[in-house]
């Protein structure tokens, strides 16, 4: 009986509710009832699955953003390109039309005879591919026409700037129902890399190079 008066004083002699978990663990304890100070055991188990939690969601949300500010400098990145590619095609077009030929000889080097260029990396040349891509489409957005003499020399502009060197505007006439038609296009070594689709059809006469 005094062990029993004992016990319920000590549970009602608790402050309730800030420390009835210690209190409860106090009892147990010593009635033997449940294991030492269960309840803090299970307040640090609770916090440290909180802190796993909390530290998911941060990560999770520190990856939205870096797939965000990731995506957002990807277009910002490829908005730069298409503007760089339509102010090339504006230069050119002013050189062709606005400035005398002796200006063009002066900006692209010489006129000479076609003649054999050497190989090109493969990697750079699926680089400068993708730069002529987005001329090619670029030109098509302006309000203007843009001729293939324009965009050969666009694409030479860019070139320069990459600082690539080998790339040759190509000169070339074709006799169609008694009439001659010209054509330009742009090389890297032996390929064509701008302007080449129609370039089978015309025999080449004059290459613009350094």
């Amino acid at each position: 009986m005094d062990h029993l008066e004992r016990d319920l004083n000590l549970i009602f002699s608790m402050r309730w509710p800030v420390g009835h978990l210690n209190a409860m663990s106090r009892f147990g304890t010593a009635t033997g009832y449940f294991p030492a100070r269960p309840f803090e055991s299970y307040s640090s188990r609770l916090g440290i699955a909180m802190s796993r939690r909390g530290q998911k969601c941060k990560d999770r949300a520190t990856d939205v953003w870096e797939r965000r500010w990731r995506s957002g400098r990807l277009a910002m990145i490829a908005r730069l390109r298409r503007a760089e590619a339509a102010l090339a095609l504006v230069l050119a077009w002013g050189i062709v039309f606005l400035l005398p030929t002796a200006w063009m000889k002066r900006l692209f080097g010489r006129v000479d005879a076609p003649t054999l260029a050497t190989a090109v990396d493969k990697a750079e040349l699926a680089r400068v591919l993708s730069v002529m891509r987005r001329l090619n489409w670029v030109a098509e957005l302006l309000p203007w026409s843009s001729t293939c003499l324009v965009r050969a020399l666009a694409g030479r502009l860019l070139l320069d700037r990459r600082g690539i060197r080998g790339g040759v505007v190509r000169f070339g006439v074709k006799l169609d129902r008694n009439r001659v038609h010209a054509h330009a296009w742009l090389m890297l070594g032996p390929v064509p890399i701008l302007g080449g689709e129609e370039a089978e059809r015309y025999t080449p006469i004059a290459d613009l190079k350094r």
